[in-house]
Formats: C-alpha cells, sequence, structure tokens
C-alpha cells in the first residue's frame, strides 16, 4: 500500500466557520509544545524554594497534576508525582489489578500556565500600568512539570508594589502548533482554569530580579472541594485529557491535518443543554451535556466527538446530509447509512486512540463470537456495529476470521491512521471518479470502499495484478461483517 501520499487539501471559504481566536487575552498567545520535565518539588502547597538566575530575567517552575479517573485514555504518557508511568483508576473505584482507588494524580499534560504581570495603586494617568499584563504562556509536559522565564521588566514605576507581583493561571487550552488549537470551556470562549496556588490574581507571588524559583505541586481541583469527589472541573480536566489523547495521537504524531487556518480553535463546552448526551454541532463546536457523566468520564466520548469533527472537517465543513444530533446504536439499524457511516467513523478513531484500552484488535470487540455483527448478509451497511467493525477490520493488523461468514475474513492491514483518514479525505475530493453521491443522498461506508478499490487502488494506479488482490482483500473484510457493496459473494 502507498504510504502518506501528501497533497495540498482543499480549503473552505465558508467564512461563517471561521473563529476569532482573540476573544481572550491568552487567545493570541501560542504556545510551543511542552519540554522536558523536572524533578518533582514535593506536594506542599504553601512552600517553595527560590535561587538566583540570570540577572534580568525571572523563572518560575513547577508541577500540575490531576485526578485522573477514565476508564479510556493513554495514561502510561503521561507521570504520577513519583516520576512513574501512568496508570489506570477507573470509574469504579478500581485499578486493572483490581485493588481499589480514589486518587490518580497525572501530569495535566498540554494544559498552560499564563503568567500574568499585575499592577496595583496606581493612578489614571499611569499608562504604562496595567490591572493584568499576561507576559509569558508556556504548555504544561506529560510529567506535570512547566518551566517559564520571563524578563525583569516592569515599566509600571508608580503602583504600589514594591516588586514584580506575578499570577499564575492555568487554563485547559492549548493553541500552539498547526497541529492543534483545542479547549474545554464552561461556555464558548471561556476556558476552565484555577490559580496556582501562592501566585493568584488576589494574592499574586512578588519575585525579584535573578529569581530562580520551584512552586510548591498544584493539584488542579477547586479550593475547598475534595479531589476524589467529581465536579465540573474535574469532569471538564478529565475530558480534557481525553482530547489531548485524541488530538496528539491522530494530528501530533499522526500527521492527519488539523485545518487549523481554515476552521481554527476547536472547541468542548461542558456543561451544555445544547444536548442531552454530546455532539459535534459544527467543525468548530462540541457541546457535552451534565447528565451524561454523572460520576467521573468513561473517557471515550471526546475522542468519539473528535471523529465527526475529522469527518465534518475533511468534507469542507459538513456532512452533506442533515447528520448533527441525529445518532443510533450498535444493534438496530440506523434510520440511513449515513449516518451509520458517520457515527461508526466516531466509534472506530476512539478505539483507534484508545488502543491499549479499548483497541480495534481487542478479541472482545474484534471477534463475531464475541460481538456478533448483527443484519442479514449484504445489509451490514446500515448498522453502526458492521461499518465500525469493518473500519477496525481495515486498520488493525489482526486476522480475525469468522468462518461462519463468506470469504477468507480479515487480512488486510492499513499502513496506519493517517492512510484511513486519507482515504475519508479523498472519497470526498475524487467523489466524481468513482459516482459518489455527496451532494443526493450522502457519502456512505461503500463509498469509502468503492474509492479505495477504484481509484486509489485502481488498475491505472497499481496495475490489475495488485488491483485484483486489493480487490479479493477488501471484499473479504466487508463480507466478514454481513457487508456486501454490491459486490459478488466470495
Amino acid at each position: 500500500m502507498a504510504r502518506r501520499v501528501k497533497y495540498s487539501p482543499h480549503m473552505m471559504t465558508k467564512t461563517s466557520l471561521l473563529l476569532s481566536l482573540c476573544v481572550l487575552s491568552s487567545a493570541c498567545v501560542s504556545e510551543p509544545d511542552p519540554g522536558s520535565g523536572v524533578a518533582d518539588p514535593g506536594s506542599g502547597i504553601a512552600s517553595q524554594s527560590a535561587a538566583v538566575g540570570a540577572s534580568g530575567t525571572v523563572t518560575l517552575r513547577g508541577k500540575v497534576f490531576y485526578n485522573d479517573r477514565r476508564n479510556d485514555g493513554l495514561f502510561a504518557t503521561r507521570r504520577d508525582p513519583s516520576g512513574n508511568p501512568g496508570t489506570r483508576c477507573k470509574v469504579n473505584g478500581t485499578r486493572d489489578d483490581g485493588s481499589a482507588c480514589s486518587e490518580n494524580w497525572l501530569g495535566a499534560h498540554y494544559a498552560v500556565v499564563d503568567v500574568i504581570e499585575r499592577d496595583e495603586g496606581y493612578g489614571p494617568l499611569d499608562v504604562d500600568c496595567k490591572q493584568e499584563d499576561l507576559i509569558k504562556s508556556v504548555a504544561i509536559a506529560s510529567d506535570g512539570s512547566f518551566t517559564a522565564t520571563f524578563t525583569h521588566t516592569d515599566r509600571c514605576d508608580h503602583d504600589s508594589r514594591s516588586r514584580l507581583a506575578i499570577a499564575l493561571k492555568v487554563r485547559l487550552r492549548y493553541c500552539g502548533a498547526d497541529w492543534g488549537c483545542f479547549s474545554i470551556n464552561t461556555s464558548t470562549n471561556d476556558p476552565y482554569f484555577l490559580w496556582y496556588p501562592g501566585a493568584s490574581s488576589s494574592a499574586p507571588l512578588l519575585v525579584n530580579d535573578g529569581d530562580d524559583r520551584t512552586l510548591s505541586r498544584m493539584n488542579f481541583n477547586p479550593a475547598g472541594s475534595s479531589p476524589t469527589v467529581a465536579n465540573n472541573t474535574t469532569k471538564a480536566v478529565n475530558y480534557y485529557a481525553s482530547i489531548v489523547d485524541t488530538i496528539t495521537t491522530l494530528n501530533r504524531d499522526g500527521d492527519i491535518p488539523f485545518y487549523k487556518d481554515s476552521y481554527g480553535e476547536l472547541q468542548y463546552v461542558f456543561p451544555s443543554t445544547q444536548t442531552s448526551t454530546a455532539t459535534a454541532k459544527s467543525p468548530t463546536l462540541v457541546v457535552i451535556s451534565s447528565t451524561l457523566d454523572p460520576s467521573w468520564p468513561d473517557g471515550d466520548t471526546p475522542a468519539h466527538e473528535y471523529g465527526h469533527i475529522l469527518m465534518q472537517r475533511a468534507w469542507d465543513g459538513d456532512y452533506g446530509f442533515d447528520g448533527v444530533g441525529i445518532s443510533c446504536g450498535d444493534s438496530s439499524e440506523c434510520v440511513s447509512r449515513q449516518i451509520a457511516f458517520k457515527e461508526a467513523w466516531a466509534e472506530f478513531i476512539s478505539h483507534a486512540v484508545f488502543d491499549v484500552t479499548d483497541g480495534c484488535d481487542k478479541a472482545s470487540f474484534d471477534d463475531n463470537a464475541s460481538t456478533p455483527v448483527p443484519g442479514a448478509l449484504g445489509f451490514g451497511s446500515g448498522f453502526r456495529l458492521n461499518v465500525t467493525k469493518a473500519l477496525c477490520d481495515w486498520y488493525d493488523t489482526r486476522n480475525d476470521d469468522d468462518s461462519a461468514k463468506a470469504g477468507a475474513g480479515d487480512h488486510f492491514a492499513a499502513d496506519d491512521i493517517y492512510s484511513m483518514w486519507f482515504n475519508l479525505r479523498s472519497m470526498y475530493t475524487q467523489r466524481a471518479a468513482y459516482g459518489g453521491d455527496y451532494s443526493g443522498e450522502g457519502l456512505w461506508f461503500c463509498d469509502y470502499v468503492d474509492y479505495y478499490t477504484e481509484v486509489r487502488k485502481s488498475v491505472s494506479a497499481v496495475g490489475a495484478a495488485s488491483h485484483d488482490a486489493y480487490q479479493a482483500k477488501i471484499t473479504d473484510l466487508i463480507f466478514n461483517n454481513n457487508i456486501a457493496c454490491n459486490r459478488p459473494t466470495p
């Protein structure tokens, strides 16, 4: 199979979908990827240590953790306060070995620390004085650490502060490299945040020229609330962890375009009254109901909804059919085969991202003996489960041949997640080449199949022998999931 054919994506021009990214002062700052970690400064909230650094600058170091209680997540990519790879503490309060747990502190990867200089007690003519002046933003590393170095300069020399006053805001919004710009918000353009203990808006940290300070550990939990009981803020940071897992896997590491220039920031809003569950309302907005996860978030919802965002952005801003807010489950036939494909793609993305905890190749999901596919032979394209399993079979390397189905089973594997996305994008951009009906009934799973076999792996593209081999493998794969796509039984 050809690997990562790059091209210049067709960019959308719908101005209604463009975001103004400078609504908040912090929204205009581009954060670089987080750097390497530093040693854990300890768990005390009030204590902090200081050293002498470079003259003319101030350096602040610290660590931020959150209580990760998800069932699905890339836990080992983060570090706990002792520096060990993260493990799972599930919603029901148990670890994978069956032991009880209520706290699972992991590094708040890709949360962002805003360094804010504060002036106080200045007069109306002191134009160089500002109540809050954002001077630096740094992303948090996977071990929870951050280092912020900034110039020790304060043009406001007539305020009541004897020294430079610094507040640190930790926010659940990252917007830096081209591969991602995302946040979780209480409402649109209002990211969740907490002030760093000992360096808050009301009680800023006073620093001297040349200071190099290591601050105490921060737990991302509202003051006065129990760290073991879920609240909106701790739920939000768990949702944010899944957003980070999803976008770093697909866009940063998988090279899938984020289309930042076309669509800007992706905002998740929680809790929202615009849905009873969770809904990708547009290429820029996902809303999550307060009732979806009554306790700690399961973890897979942000990835599922991002699957819808991927589809909308790959297809220039919409589905091509009425699909927003219309869903279906696994066991009942969906209202249309287009809805089945839309929902199955989102389910597939969740399986692909959370490979360790809920991967496509897990026997409990992959084998038809464990998870039987519904529908009569040839009619599976109307069921979410059938199409999800077909996409997973397309992606994974495990052969789960169901001997009760026609064909030789699943003996095909895509190169990578980029290849899966490339098919999704190209079935839209090259629909005329295979007869896809985007502007009519809409595209569905068999269009995904037809693009791949008739365009990407056509005789003219790969030669007759290779084309026939691809046709045979894909036909076996889809028949293994009760899908035929108007092909003869193998």
